[in-house]
């Protein structure tokens, strides 16, 4: 479908990264696939992210972009690019760790990573990473390293702009501070995906980039504990913030409750922002005109009351059902 607008469409993904773009010129573009599914029999590439882009009629893609190797974002690009035709994958670190011949391993993997993790997200990891260096192969598909400073793409009037990575930085800095992050400015409209920053980050990049204001935000690092900077929403004053997450029994914060974003999204709230949550809202459409409008639209027009915690055992179907049924207006 040829598109006359922008259109960024945040994908309910549980506590999952991933976004599509189409642009007015007729670029597409995937951010991120899906988180890793520690059982390893569940992938989010082929059962939720795959439709919902065939739901778009989209079976080629310009870009895909990786955010970093965090397994919240890697999960399902190895069927992605298995079975859907990608111009380039863009990444923020050394493209030779996803065309290299060598086996990819769990100490690389630590190296990169620079900090320690558990052992079921190491592991399910890096096999999602080689997944994605066979296809990276098997496809000949480009791999081009980005860093701020880079424009992505400039046409139809929409412009997309790469904030982040800094040009230098270093492995203490995290690797949430070492991804991507990705404003997209279309007429007057700008919207600010901020990948996985911590308040650390936060706080640098609006030293970078003081003008940082933006329509719709994509809030950084899932509402996570220690993400959120008042100066960055101060400076950023979004109309409207989303957050990709999912109540789960395995994340729980220092009191040992399980952790929630609602104090994070509140204080967006408190600034004025209309707030989702994709497990209540579902996914989240965001359309911006030539002529001005811009609108953010909820895959559910009733939210779900209460996100409920979901329990570990739940099946595969489970999964697929009601991440399929919440991206229903996304084109399925």
């Amino acid at each position: 479908i040829q598109m006359d607008h922008l259109r960024v469409t945040v994908m309910e993904l549980d506590e999952g990264s991933g976004v599509i773009i189409q642009t007015p010129g007729g670029s597409r573009f995937l951010v991120d696939a899906g988180k890793v599914d520690w059982r390893g029999t569940f992938d989010v590439g082929e059962r939720t992210v795959a439709p919902v882009l065939l739901g778009q009629q989209i079976e080629h893609l310009d870009g895909v972009f990786i955010t970093h190797l965090l397994p919240e974002n890697v999960g399902g690009l190895a069927f992605i690019l298995d079975n859907f035709t990608v111009g380039g994958i863009y990444v923020p670190f050394n493209p030779a760790i996803l065309k290299s011949s060598r086996p990819f391993t769990e100490d690389d993997y630590g190296e990169i990573r620079g900090q320690s993790s558990r052992w079921r997200d190491v592991r399910q990891t890096v096999q999602a990473v080689e997944k994605i260096r066979s296809m990276v192969v098997k496809r000949k598909i480009p791999v081009m390293r980005l860093a701020e400073g880079a424009a992505i793409l400039k046409g139809g009037g929409v412009q997309m702009d790469v904030l982040n990575p800094p040009k230098e930085s270093a492995a203490q800095d995290g690797l949430g501070n070492r991804g991507l992050v990705l404003r997209i400015t279309y007429g007057p409209h700008s919207i600010l995906l901020a990948g996985d920053l911590d308040a650390v980050g936060s706080r640098a990049l609006i030293d970078r980039y003081p003008d940082l204001r933006a329509n719709f935000l994509l809030i950084p690092s899932h509402a996570a504990e220690g993400s959120f900077s008042e100066d960055f929403a101060k400076k950023v004053l979004p109309e409207y913030a989303a957050v990709q997450y999912r109540v789960a029994p395995f994340r729980r914060g220092d009191d040992g409750n399980p952790y929630a974003p609602e104090e994070i999204m509140s204080r967006y709230a408190a600034l004025g922002a209309k707030v989702f949550r994709t497990d209540m809202h579902g996914a989240i459409t965001v359309d911006a005109w030539a002529d001005g409008r811009f609108t953010v639209t909820p895959m559910l027009s009733t939210p779900v009351a209460h996100a409920v915690e979901a329990p570990e055992s739940e099946s595969d179907t489970d999964v697929m059902e009601r991440t399929l049924l919440k991206s229903e207006g996304t084109g399925l």
